[in-house]
């Protein structure tokens, strides 16, 4: 199983000329439980291997040419469960992030509970709360900008199927 997270550093920085990010109280941590075995028959036993990736950012402000955005607390959580057996391998994968608030240029945005996208002034959109997963894992991003040529992601976490020769189910 390969468990990755990605989280920016908290610091301010230009990732182009247009865009600037400050992020503060950046964290992000791995988890891997290993070996709990389950009888399944007299004969056969199972054993159930979880790995959880995490980060969050207490705030960030992105400005974007001359619009502002301020984002409260973040977090993002990838999860992935895997059982081996006699019978072969099974896994399951689940994610979720939350952003608890949204300024634009100091106006307060409603937020929803799921995905959630914003059309930024001048082109570009906000995303949040945004997952993509396939056959090999899942990926989930709790804010993540397309503007101005940059591509900023803030609360990555990702969890995904490990190809390596030792792996039970290497797909």
């Amino acid at each position: 199983m390969l468990i990755r997270r990605l989280v920016p550093v908290a610091a301010l920085a230009t990732v182009a000329l247009a865009v600037k990010v400050k992020a503060s109280g950046v964290k992000g941590s791995t988890i891997r439980k290993a070996g709990a075995a389950a009888a399944l028959r007299t004969e056969a036993t199972s054993t159930t291997e979880s790995a959880v990736a995490q980060s969050s950012a207490d705030a960030a402000t992105l400005t974007v040419g001359s619009t502002v955005i301020d984002l409260g607390a973040m977090t993002s959580q990838t999860t992935i469960s895997c059982t081996y057996g006699p019978a072969g391998a099974r896994f399951s994968f689940s994610s979720r992030s939350s952003v608890s608030s949204l300024k634009i240029n100091g106006r307060p945005v409603t937020m929803k509970s799921g995905p959630m996208e914003v059309k930024l002034a001048g082109g570009g959109s906000l995303m949040l709360n945004h997952s993509k997963t396939s056959a090999l894992g899942v990926t989930q991003h709790a804010v993540m900008l397309h503007a101005a040529g940059a591509d900023v992601v803030i609360g990555e976490s990702a969890t995904a199927i490990s190809k390596a020769a030792g792996n039970p189910y290497r797909p």
